[in-house]
């Protein structure tokens, strides 16, 4: 035992101590057989997948239940509203739940005992008799939802070694988005209640297969169970990897984080230090304005003189009077919970109709979805070379310059239609002659906020927050953190049209990209560089000891 644990103290070593050293970790790591990791991945983000579908559903699920003939289940203009953000509270609910459950029964069961409530949920939603019953399955959804969003990034970095839990993490957010874009898909073709069946399918196939998937070898050796976490080694690694390494290279890292969490912890560097920066991390997130550009976007390209294109644009009209009736579409805009994770696609319809030529709405729709996974897609396969640091800065940078940019174009606008109120949908001589006015910056500034967000600041704060505390603090700060991202969210949403009162549209934006640049200096200062390190080099590094 002791001659197992030496080996691991090596193989802990950095490369900077001893290249003969790094080198040896280097030759287990090449003994490593990854397809059953990517197969007890695949497993866990059916769950994230599973989350996408509950935020994309209300899409296309709210436009046919506000006409649908039961007047037991129409929703009216308010009762769509919480349709859409009730799932919020829910996920508020279900991140301090799962912040318990993973200490308590572990990761997989955790994930398996999530499926229950996206499966209940969805099948109260289809037997719907009346608007109550859409509620409580809506809130059953968001509660398993803030419950995945914990768990599944917390498995993936536990399971996965150093050399893919980049890419592996970074799927979490893919998954997400792939899920919206799904929904908008089935939703073009399914009524609301075959649409919840469909989406049911994954929280179901996520219980089976997660069935046949491993608990964490971290997880199980924090519970004394070393057999089972060898066992659980042998599998995710293969038969060559020699798992009794990797088990005593945990418990020798591991040795000082025994026990549970006490007031006293939280004098401690290695836990309050990854604390403040998982916590920055999420607020940020929030804080670069994802929310206000997604949820509004269809008020500035109304702004961009788009609307008024009717050869173009169809489905994009004026509201008939321009003040409670704009407040409300902003409202409810503002309640669709797809926009809160990676931003709706219905409000850049717009923009694609003018690019693309696309009539219909939900083809566009999807096409926005599709370009959101995709670049979500290049963030995962860059994630373990480029690393998260400089991703981050990149994409502050990207946002910062876009909502700077967004600043700039409110205030002239604002200026050309003499009104300082910003957000104003008055006829303006602008709007006869799109090319002559200020549009292509509206469009530019979007364009290069979605791309930035989403190779950056969209799934790196879930990836970091999965790599950076420790065992026995897992649950507890990755509860805050998902506090503070939807608590946050809620709280900027709701607070945004007040922004704009207060600030005018250009003041507000500005204000955005002044946190976008803030951001960016506590990346540099603050937020580690977590690539190619184990968690317990990561987490050794916080405490300012020697790895």
């Amino acid at each position: 035992m002791i001659e197992i644990q030496n080996e691991s103290r090596r193989l802990l070593d950095t490369e900077d101590e001893d290249t003969g050293v790094r080198s040896e970790q280097d030759a287990y790591l090449d003994k490593v057989k990854n397809g059953k990791l990517f197969l007890a991945s695949l497993a866990a983000v059916l769950g994230p997948l599973s989350f996408g579908f509950v935020l994309g559903y209300s899409s296309p699920a709210i436009p046919e239940l506000s006409t649908i003939a039961d007047p037991r289940l129409r929703l009216d203009d308010d009762e769509a509203s919480w349709f859409g953000s009730i799932v919020t509270i829910g996920a508020a609910i279900g991140g301090l739940l799962g912040g318990w459950m993973v200490d308590k029964i572990g990761r997989k069961l955790s994930l398996m005992f999530c499926s229950l409530p996206y499966i209940f949920g969805f099948t109260i939603v289809i037997a719907a008799q009346n608007v109550w019953m859409l509620y409580l399955g809506r809130v059953l959804t968001g509660l398993a939802s803030g419950v995945t969003s914990l768990v599944v990034p917390l498995y993936i970095s536990e399971i996965a070694h150093e050399r893919v839990r980049g890419t592996m993490g970074s799927c979490v957010q893919l998954m997400v988005v792939t899920g919206i874009m799904g929904a908008y898909i089935a939703g073009m073709f399914l009524d609301w209640r075959w649409l919840a069946i469909c989406c049911s399918i994954p929280p179901t196939m996520m219980m089976v297969f997660m069935c046949f998937m491993p608990e964490t070898p971290r997880f199980l050796l924090s519970q004394g169970k070393r057999r089972e976490a060898e066992e659980a080694v042998r599998f995710l690694r293969g038969p060559d990897a020699p798992a009794e390494w990797e088990c005593a290279r945990i418990e020798d890292a591991s040795d000082d984080q025994g026990g549970s969490l006490g007031m006293a912890d939280l004098k401690n560097p290695g836990v309050y230090k990854p604390l403040g920066v998982g916590i920055m991390l999420m607020l940020f997130q929030q804080l670069t304005g994802i929310n206000a550009i997604m949820f509004y976007a269809e008020t500035i390209f109304e702004e961009a003189h788009f609307k008024d294109s009717h050869d173009t644009i169809e489905d994009v009209h004026l509201p008939s009077e321009v003040g409670n009736d704009a407040e409300l579409q902003s409202a409810q805009d503002a309640d669709d919970p797809a926009d809160e994770m990676a931003g709706s696609g219905g409000p850049v319809l717009a923009w694609l109709h003018m690019v693309c030529g696309f009539e219909n709405s939900n083809v566009a729709t999807v096409v926005v979805a599709a370009i959101q996974v995709v670049f979500t897609a290049v963030a995962a396969l860059v994630m373990d070379r480029a690393g998260r640091k400089l991703l981050l800065i990149l994409s502050g940078v990207s946002m910062c310059l876009s909502t700077a940019a967004f600043g700039v174009y409110f205030k002239l606008s604002s200026e050309t239609h003499g009104n300082s109120s910003g957000l104003c949908l008055v006829e303006s001589p602008l709007a006869e002659d799109p090319a002559a006015g200020l549009s292509w910056l509206a469009l530019a500034s979007m364009g290069f906020f979605i791309t930035g967000f989403s190779l950056g600041w969209g799934p790196i704060p879930w990836l970091v927050m999965s790599e950076i505390f420790p065992s026995r603090v897992k649950g507890f700060a990755s509860s805050v953190c998902v506090l503070t991202n939807w608590g946050s969210a809620f709280i900027i949403t709701k607070t945004f049209q007040d922004l704009m009162d207060l600030l005018t549209s250009a003041g507000t934006f500005w204000l955005f990209s002044g946190c976008c640049a803030l951001n960016i200096v506590f990346t540099i200062l603050f937020v580690p560089e977590t690539k190619g390190k184990t968690l317990e080099q990561i987490q050794t590094q916080f405490k300012g000891t020697p790895e």
